[in-house]
């Protein structure tokens, strides 16, 4: 019977050293999943910064041609031409956070 007990309070104290490996494994785990998290937050917050940025730009073009209703064509090109570029720019930038938020 002393055998009996000895060979069970070895078991338990086996199970207990397994079960405590397990929770840090899983603790380790917790900690990866809220470290990944954060890092989806902030890349999620710069697709938004971006698309911002792709918003403002598209109304600076809107504005600059609409100054063809009024003004001499020759001195509204080289505007329009920059704030396109601006738009492509952003839209670039947007693509590009888009893309690697897709990785998560």
């Amino acid at each position: 019977m002393m055998a009996s007990c000895g060979e069970s309070k070895a078991d338990l104290h086996g199970r207990i050293d397994e079960l405590e490996g397990q929770v840090s494994q899983l603790e380790e785990e917790l900690e990866t999943a809220k470290s990944d998290l954060e890092e989806a937050h902030s890349q999620a917050q710069e697709v938004q910064d971006k698309a911002e940025q792709v918003a403002q730009a598209s109304s600076e073009l809107q504005a600059q041609v609409s100054r063809f209703d009024g003004e001499n064509w020759r001195e509204v090109v080289d505007d329009v031409r920059s704030a396109s570029g601006e738009v492509d720019t952003a839209q670039s930038d947007l693509s590009s956070a888009t893309g690697d938020l897709q990785s998560y």
